[in-house]
């Protein structure tokens, strides 16, 4: 079987095999919240880059971008989404504990990254969470772009540029916009999200892959 069925305490209820090590920050989302109906961990490389780029005080604010509209119960694009970091580490019972300290502060929050490994993101549903996973990933980049061409922002959070020449008048030899090679460098990398899913009080899990009865894993 590719699946095992655990309980809210990550405890196998079902099947033969190991959850994955990562299960335990799965299974802590749902406790925390009951309208969470899925979750989804990635790897790609602009989430695996901003937590060490990015990260001031322990997140990453996204403001001012069209796309935070992507985010469920956000109408507008003058607002901001907070992302938490937390370092990465093979302690999964004191990742947790910094996961729980953060998620009892409150405040809406739509996933968080580990530092130098990838991020965590849920939703009510499969179809939301993924939604807001490709939000997080294009925002991410975007991030990233503005930080490698050198743009800064200005009061009213616009992009404007970084350097001025000889003259006095801003440069804009480069305009921010990559050259070619550069595009190819900076291409998305398509990756297979690990998936949760709740079943009633149970999870199904595989290979750190967990989901919702009612939604197959192949349509997704």
């Amino acid at each position: 079987r590719d699946f095992v069925l655990v309980d809210l305490e990550g405890t196998v209820v079902d099947g033969e095999g190991i959850p994955s090590a990562e299960a335990a920050l799965h299974v802590q989302l749902y406790r925390h919240d009951h309208d969470v109906g899925a979750v989804l961990h990635t790897h790609s490389p602009n989430q695996t880059v901003a937590g060490r780029l990015l990260a001031r005080d322990g997140s990453i604010r996204l403001s001012g971008y069209e796309l935070l509209k992507a985010f469920a119960g956000i109408g507008m694009h003058a607002t901001s989404v907070e992302l938490p970091v937390f370092m990465n580490t093979q302690d999964m019972d004191g990742l947790q504990q910094q996961v729980e300290r953060r998620l009892r502060r409150g405040g809406q929050l739509y996933g968080y990254l580990i530092d130098g490994h990838g991020i965590y993101v849920w939703g009510r549903s499969i179809a939301v969470a993924l939604r807001h996973l490709e939000a997080f990933d294009f925002l991410l980049g975007c991030e990233i772009e503005l930080r490698r061409t050198g743009a800064r922002r200005s009061a009213r959070g616009q992009p404007v540029a970084a350097g001025n020449n000889k003259e006095g008048g801003a440069d804009d030899s480069h305009n921010g916009c990559p050259d070619d090679a550069e595009r190819s460098q900076l291409r998305r990398h398509t990756v297979l999200p690990h998936l949760e899913h709740r079943d009633g009080d149970d999870l199904r899990v595989r290979a750190g892959e967990e989901q919702r009865n009612g939604n197959r894993l192949g349509n997704h």
